[in-house]
């Protein structure tokens, strides 16, 4: 679960982080800055880089180069497993053991593993904060900021409204697409046709 913080504060702080596996440049130059209150969506198409950013700004994996803070403390200079019971990822990736209920996978976050600890009892507020980030699931959201990437560069970042462009998308996924907000919702479709729209994120 993540600690709390005031709206403002810096959450996670990455500068200039690359990440190579295999002599493989998986990441490049990533610098983002991502604040208490914001609500970010994370957009590339497959083999972008997506999933590893978020394994580093998930402290699950280091950066080859670069810098990373998450909620105060460097990768690198803090015993990430104690600071990932701070962060709460569940990913659909994590390979379960065991079939589990929906609450019973966000209440993995509060441990940092993959299937709940054997002999462990999540506190009162533990269990409060799955239930009211199951709540939240079911809710509407506004996204405040975007992190375009491609190949594992940054294409884009910033306010959504700056970077979820027709432009800034079409460079992205290397397609001609079309932005549009309807009701809230953004949605891409192919241009020039008039294809039924598929929706990115509310």
């Amino acid at each position: 679960m993540t600690s709390h913080a005031d709206p403002g504060d810096k959450v996670i702080e990455a500068r200039e982080v690359d990440v190579v596996r295999e002599r493989r440049l998986l990441l490049a130059g990533i610098s983002v800055t991502i604040r208490a209150g914001e609500h970010w969506a994370l957009i590339g198409p497959n083999g972008a880089g997506k999933s590893t950013l978020l394994s580093v700004l998930g402290a699950y994996r280091h950066p080859t180069r670069g810098q990373v803070d998450i909620l105060g403390q460097r990768l690198g200079r803090t015993d990430v497993f104690q600071l990932r019971r701070s962060i709460g990822r569940v990913t659909p990736q994590h390979p379960l053991r065991s079939a589990l209920t929906a609450r019973e996978v966000v209440l993995t976050g509060a441990t940092g593993t993959i299937d709940l600890m054997p002999r462990w009892t999540p506190r009162p507020d533990e269990l409060e904060r799955a239930d009211h980030l199951l709540y939240l699931l079911g809710l509407p959201t506004t996204t405040t900021h975007v992190l375009l990437l491609r190949e594992g560069r940054t294409v884009g970042c910033g306010r959504v409204e700056k970077v979820l462009t027709t432009e800034m998308m079409s460079n992205c996924f290397d397609h001609s697409v079309r932005i549009l907000r309807h009701a809230g919702r953004w949605a891409a479709v192919a241009a020039p046709d008039s294809a039924a729209p598929h929706f990115l994120t509310r």
